[in-house]
């Protein structure tokens, strides 16, 4: 199942958030104000949503309270989103789909559904029902699809993607279509995007950060190829992303309300 918290959020003024790039595929069911969705280096204007999908993305994102927010954010490994919405996941890349196009009439009857259920514990309780069955009658990624997501989000360093197709006696442009369609993206764009995601936590801590260390932990080749990928992963250096934590007090896409689950 899906990791998921639900949140309620008011705020006078709307409040940006920078969205960096991680390995799952995030799902907002949305019981409050729209949010507005920027994609800076898409150069994709700010589109507003009620309850979306966002797929993996490999650059940075924002997103803008238009209100008080309240609502359902389910985070899913990009697999298990494939057997829910039986798409290609390259569909999704870089994109934030609107539930509605993803399941039909379906979405707006489980978001009206959610409203009108009485407490947050019911919700979930709902919400994992619906998840469990429609998770029962569809397809399963096959073992081998399964392996290698496994070998690139556990390895204690950066997996080669060579060994990958390797061991499934695939050739490497197999590997990248199963993963383009299951996954979003190619198996490199996957291993650079969890490799940041090592990184992240330990500046999102706001503490002093031994940078040649912390490349060296999360499998960079040096600290200038970390300084290099956060440039492009989140439009900041490492330390200015380090100085914006310090200074909200928020990670980036952190929320400031307490989250239940």
């Amino acid at each position: 199942m899906p990791t998921y918290v639900g949140y309620e959020e008011r705020s006078t003024a709307p409040l940006r958030r920078l969205q960096v790039p991680h390995p799952n595929v995030t799902v907002i069911i949305n019981l409050g104000a729209p949010l507005k969705v920027h994609a800076p280096a898409l150069h994709a204007p700010g589109a507003v949503y009620g309850s979306f999908a966002a797929g993996l993305f490999d650059t940075v994102a924002l997103t803008e309270s238009t209100g008080n927010s309240a609502g359902i954010e389910l985070n899913l490994t990009p697999l298990g989103m494939w057997q829910l919405v039986g798409v290609p996941l390259c569909e999704l890349m870089n994109r934030v789909v609107s539930l509605d196009a993803l399941f039909g009439p379906t979405a707006r009857a489980v978001e009206e559904q959610l409203r009108n259920t009485a407490s947050w514990d019911l919700r979930f309780d709902v919400l994992e029902a619906l998840l469990a069955d429609r998770l029962r009658q569809s397809r399963v990624p096959s073992a081998a699809v399964q392996w290698a997501w496994t070998q690139i989000v556990t390895a204690p360093q950066s997996t080669l993607v060579a060994e990958i197709a390797r061991e499934l006696q695939w050739s490497r442009r197999r590997l990248t279509a199963v993963f383009r369609e299951h996954v979003g993206i190619t198996p490199k764009a996957a291993a650079r995007v969890v490799r940041f995601d090592r990184a992240v936590p330990a500046v999102r801590r706001g503490q002093s950060v031994n940078w040649s260390a912390l490349a060296w932990q999360c499998g960079y080749a040096d600290q200038a190829h970390l300084v290099r990928e956060f440039r492009e992963f989140s439009g900041l250096s490492p330390t200015a992303f380090l100085r914006q934590q310090t200074a909200t007090g928020l990670a980036a896409g952190e929320r400031a309300d307490t989250l239940t689950s």
